[in-house]
């Protein structure tokens, strides 16, 4: 899973990837790999006697500036297009009382820049995709009519995440990452002191980009960063008494999560126990290429327990006593907590 997180000159951007990447070296670092913590991935390690235990990754980038002019445009737009959610960071911390008209004037003008960069994308597909068909290529033809119904929608001055679009149109369409179909949310960069309350304003930035499937949260990356240098048995009572709740850290993997539609499965084993993330209803033979492109190839069948019933049962072998083991095909569609074991032919 790779997130990038974009913003303008002094949203705070830099200052919480290297927060939330736990980064201390030299500051030209612009991507690092975030461990997601769960709980069901250490019991399982230790039902199993695990020696090894590995958990999800998300692989955080630190995006240059989108811009359709000057001399990084190709490579800020080549890496805006290479991550699966982009993490919009709003500078709100030095007039939080403006945060309905400050952050949802740069959330705006960001979605602009972006439909302007997917429209010049798809007019040049779109160009040679009709010459094809001009000389003979008449199977192109579904393909320039969804051009044309994507054209037609930016045009208007809309992301392609508010145009209906079938499984097959998106399938299509991925190929091209175009920005405005990618999913995002808001990181509101605030001071230490609101996060614990509500900033004026949020809750109707909150209502009013809920309504374009965008969610909105609220992180200090100053405060994030002193966080990350605390040691693990101080660091929850600290949150408490601040009345936090929970690390930035934690609510961009939850967000994250939550815009892909991604879930948790596992794999478990006295050499190793590991999660593995997939999104949701992802087929049981994809899941296995996540493993091992040889797993896919040879998949024969799957061994799919929950999570709950072999922690209930102590062992694989008591959870297949207790008939909670199924054997499952290639289309069974993964659930979150599935523990998974894949029968294949090398």
């Amino acid at each position: 899973m790779r997130v990038g997180l974009v913003g303008v000159p002094g949203s705070g951007k830099s200052t919480l990837f290297r927060a939330l990447a736990r980064l201390q070296g030299p500051a030209s670092v612009r991507a690092a790999a975030i461990h997601v913590p769960d709980e069901r991935l250490l019991r399982l390690a230790t039902l199993v006697d695990a020696k090894k235990t590995t958990p999800a990754e998300i692989i955080l980038h630190d995006m240059p500036a989108l811009s359709l002019r000057g001399s990084q445009e190709a490579e800020s737009v080549a890496a805006a297009r290479g991550v699966d959610l982009l993490a919009h960071v709003v500078g709100a911390y030095v007039d939080p009382g403006n945060v309905k008209g400050v952050a949802a004037k740069e959330i705006r003008a960001l979605e602009e820049e972006m439909i302007l960069l997917d429209q010049g994308l798809v007019e040049s597909r779109l160009e040679r995709v009709t010459h094809m068909i001009r000389v003979g290529r008449k199977e192109e033809t579904p393909e320039m009519e969804l051009l044309l119904r994507c054209k037609s929608c930016l045009e208007e001055g809309r992301s392609l995440r508010s145009t209906a679009l079938s499984e097959a149109d998106e399938k299509r369409l991925r190929g091209f990452q175009l920005l405005t179909m990618k999913p995002r949310f808001v990181i509101l960069n605030v001071a230490e002191g609101d996060l614990a309350g509500e900033v004026p304003g949020l809750a109707e930035l909150r209502e009013r980009e809920a309504a374009l499937g965008v969610e909105v949260t609220t992180i200090c990356a100053q405060l994030e960063r002193e966080l990350a240098e605390l040691p693990p048995e101080e660091l929850q009572g600290f949150l408490n008494e601040m009345g936090i709740g929970e690390l930035g850290r934690d609510k961009l993997i939850r967000a994250a999560y939550t815009q892909l539609g991604f879930v948790t499965f596992f794999t478990a084993g006295r050499p190793e126990a590991r999660a593995w993330t997939v999104r949701r209803g992802t087929p049981a033979v994809e899941a296995a290429g996540e493993i091992h492109s040889d797993m896919e190839r040879g998949f024969i069948r799957a061994e799919v327990v929950r999570y709950e019933d072999l922690i209930s049962a102590g062992s694989h072998t008591a959870a297949r006593s207790k008939g909670a083991v199924r054997l499952e095909g290639r289309d069974y569609r993964i659930e979150d907590g599935d523990v998974l074991l894949i029968r294949f032919s090398a």
